[in-house]
């Protein structure tokens, strides 16, 4: 019996450490990526600024998820298009245009519930001319607010989103290059 007495003292000692840890962690979080390609900014902006061809490039498409479904509402590129989609393991969620320009590149909210957790994060992908090639920016950003649970996987989203995004800038330039003309050979 005393036993369980310690075991059971030292889990709510563990829980109240990590608790009070978690009001001293940070609740925002930044993943960033870029790649400099050989493509023109409007060549990019065509599948980057039409969701429905994000399934060519995007980490999160059915390749990865079979169970993913995605509808469509708004217009079919820039502000305001908007994709939905359902998912088992990558649960329901929006992500919507809120800035387009064909030479600068979007910006867009998206929201995600997960069923034990939810969250708003902001992204957006960038375009700069660089010499020759032009650099292509990609970064979500997100503020997990009070919850301890979600400050503590805060740690931890920037490394996981680091690595998606860049596997999708990585497709995406091979998509856009196997597209159609080079940067400076137009």
């Amino acid at each position: 019996m005393k036993i369980l007495k310690t075991i059971a003292l030292s889990l709510v000692g563990i829980v109240a450490l990590l608790a009070t840890i978690g009001l001293f962690l940070p609740s925002k979080w930044e993943a960033s990526v870029s790649l400099n390609m050989s493509a023109s900014n409007e060549q990019i902006y065509t599948y980057v600024a039409n969701l429905k061809k994000w399934q060519e490039w995007s980490p999160w498409n059915a390749e990865q998820d079979p169970t993913l479904t995605y509808t469509y509402t708004g217009p079919e590129v820039g502000v305001d298009a908007q994709s939905n989609w359902t998912s088992k393991s990558m649960g329901t969620g929006w992500l919507k245009i809120t800035k387009a320009d064909p030479m600068t590149g979007i910006s867009y909210d998206l929201f995600i519930d997960m069923g034990f957790a939810s969250s708003t994060l902001q992204g957006s992908i960038a375009f700069e001319k660089d010499g020759d090639m032009t650099k292509v920016t990609w970064t979500d950003k997100g503020d997990n607010g009070n919850n301890i649970v979600m400050k503590w996987m805060s740690l931890f989203m920037g490394s996981t989103m680091t690595s998606q995004l860049n596997a999708g800038l990585t497709k995406l330039q091979e998509v856009v290059i196997a597209s159609g003309p080079r940067f400076g050979s137009q």
